[in-house]
């Protein structure tokens, strides 16, 4: 380089460290490290005035080519290269001329000759803020610009090419040119980052708290994402037990967008019951009349139990004081029944958590129970009446009984002989008040089968195989007198009667009277009134079931012929007696008197 132009190139380097004079040379102003500035300083400060001069002239060749590979290169790796030695140049081209100020001084800027005011300089660019900017995705990113000056032209215009898209994540250059009139031109850049930073915001759907049903299935109603980077997705995490009541538990919803932020929201799950139980067993239930017991069948059958889903215990209570719940929840009547009236009331099952839900029942009053006999099966009636008793001859009423809560109907069916023959002797009858009877007076001794059968009024029926057995228990009565006449000499009393309805057998006591199967009374001896003349003996009448009569009778014999006796009947009328030891022959049977001849004589 000649002296002019040295001179020339030197007062254009003192002017532009005019500029910079004023201020300090920082890191951060030329977009470099602190550690790289550093290392330019001290290159600089071991430099002599000449070295500093041809570094100088390198550094602004090395610059306008620098320049013009950046206005030509479409690589982005090149151009951060570019615009970071850009960058490291002017800093060392700053450093060089600060200590060019000092040796030669600022008064030579005004020594320029017309012929040196031709501008080789470029202008300087210099951003306003920061070279490397950080803005959130999604936020607003306002450029705040850069300034440019030229030695000659003074302060310039800036145009900035790039652009900063804040809704996308990356790394945006914005390049700052001018170009003063002499057509020199510098850039600078600066790196703007959108960067994501923000979890996204997670938004639980539905209610929180949210209850979930014991015993029930948890369904979930998920949650809701919103992220400046868009569309994200959510996933949940824990469970849920129904089964545990009073559980509480947490889901957790987890959102991530693409640079790994996390957001998270919570639901709390609270497993309650507020499910009323629900009755399973039926409305209606039955009790027989005149007892406690409650069933599910007619008869009180089964147990009267009520029931209910529910996976809690559950508590069971009755309105009103007719039915009771005992032990077991099993239902009672508090008094037995007497009418067949239904009992109504109103179940309520009450859960654990107080749920409760409630059932109207019925309680239908049935009688399935027959009557029970407490008669005896075994009567009597005595024959030829038709009385029918408990005991012999018909003794005592016979009148049937049982035991029954409701009204009984008696009824008399197939009444028999014992032989199977049915006569009319044989039929029995029910007069009022239950009173059995013969049909007709019996005419034979003998048993009559028959069945009793007693009926409620809800149509139980019992039955009881009967007998009655026609008995005689009643002696003939003699209808003929206890006085009787005969004459002497004949053997015909008379024929003794007396009413029976079966066959009599007669006897009669002593000796000289006879009587035969018809009663026909004969003396043994014809009798002498003279000799005797009242006989006097006992007549029994016996029936064929052992029934006796007796009579206590008086013969009196009749005097025939005169108070002596004829001569011609061989009879002595004399008060003597006789001492012959002739014997009578005769059996004096018949109608004749029997004579004896005797040798002896009466006095």
């Amino acid at each position: 380089m000649n002296t002019k132009n040295y001179i020339k190139f030197l007062t254009v380097s003192l002017s532009v460290v005019a500029i910079f004079a004023a201020t300090d040379i920082k890191a951060e102003d030329y977009m470099v490290s602190q550690q790289k500035m550093t290392q330019i300083e001290e290159r600089v400060n071991n430099m002599s005035t000449n070295q500093l001069s041809d570094q100088m002239t390198t550094l602004i060749s090395e610059a306008q080519n620098l320049q013009e590979e950046q206005e030509s290169s479409q690589s982005p790796t090149r151009q951060k290269a570019i615009a970071t030695r850009l960058s490291e140049i002017n800093a060392e081209l700053s450093a060089i001329q600060k200590l060019l100020v000092v040796v030669v001084g600022a008064s030579a800027i005004n020594a320029l000759t017309d012929d040196d005011k031709k501008d080789m300089l470029p202008p300087t660019v210099t951003l306003n803020g920061a070279s490397s900017i950080t803005v959130e995705l999604g936020g607003t990113f306002t450029d705040p610009g850069a300034a440019a000056t030229d030695l000659k032209d003074g302060a310039l215009s800036v145009t900035v090419s790039g652009t900063v898209d804040t809704s996308t994540v990356g790394s945006y250059t914005l390049t700052y040119s001018a170009t003063d009139a002499a057509g020199n031109s510098a850039s600078a850049s600066r790196t703007v980052n959108v960067t994501d930073t923000t979890a996204p915001v997670v938004t639980v759907t539905g209610a929180n708290p949210a209850n979930a049903e014991f015993g029930g299935t948890y369904s979930d109603a998920g949650a809701s994402a919103t992220d400046a980077s868009g569309s994200v997705t959510v996933t949940s995490s824990g469970t849920v037990d129904t089964s545990v009541l009073g559980g509480t538990y947490t889901i957790t919803y987890t959102s991530t967008d693409a640079s790994g932020n996390s957001g998270t929201a919570t639901r709390t799950v609270n497993v309650v019951d507020t499910t009323a139980p629900v009755f399973t067993s039926s409305a209606t239930y039955y009790a027989e009349l005149g007892g406690k017991g409650v069933g599910t069948a007619a008869g009180a059958a089964g147990v009267g139990k009520p029931a209910a889903t529910e996976l809690q215990a559950v508590t069971y209570t009755v309105s009103g004081t007719d039915i009771v719940i005992e032990t077991g929840n099993i239902l009672m009547l508090a008094v037995a029944p007497t009418s067949l009236d239904d009992i109504t009331a109103t179940l309520t099952a009450t859960d654990s958590s107080g749920n409760s839900t409630t059932q109207a029942i019925t309680v239908k009053v049935t009688d399935t129970t027959a009557p029970v006999f407490t008669s005896s099966a075994t009567y009597y009636a005595e024959l030829g009446g038709k009385g029918i008793g408990t005991g012999p001859a018909a003794a005592g009423v016979g009148k049937p009984a049982a035991t029954e809560l409701q009204a009984v109907t008696f009824a008399i069916t197939d009444a028999a002989w014992s032989d199977g023959s049915q006569h009319s002797d044989s039929e029995i009858k029910i007069e009022t008040g239950n009173i059995l009877v013969l049909a007709n007076a019996s005419n034979q001794p003998g048993i009559i089968n028959a069945t009793l059968s007693a009926t409620d009024s809800s149509g139980n029926v019992a039955t009881q195989d009967i007998v009655v057995n026609v008995t005689d228990t009643t002696a003939p009565v003699f209808t003929t007198s206890a006085t009787w006449s005969a004459d002497e000499n004949q053997t015909t009393i008379g024929r003794a009667m007396a009413t029976e309805l079966q066959a009599v057998s007669w006897t009669v006591s002593g000796t000289e009277i006879a009587i035969d199967t018809n009663g026909n009374m004969t003396f043994v001896t014809a009798p002498d009134f003279e000799t005797k003349a009242v006989y006097s003996a006992t007549l029994t009448a016996t029936d064929t079931s052992g029934n006796a009569a007796t009579q206590d009778i008086t013969v009196n014999i009749n005097d025939v012929g005169g108070g002596d006796d004829n001569p011609a009947t061989g009879t002595g009328t004399g008060t003597g007696t006789g001492t012959g030891t002739g014997t009578g022959t005769g059996t004096g049977t018949g109608s004749g008197t029997g004579t004896s001849t005797s040798t002896g004589t009466s006095t």
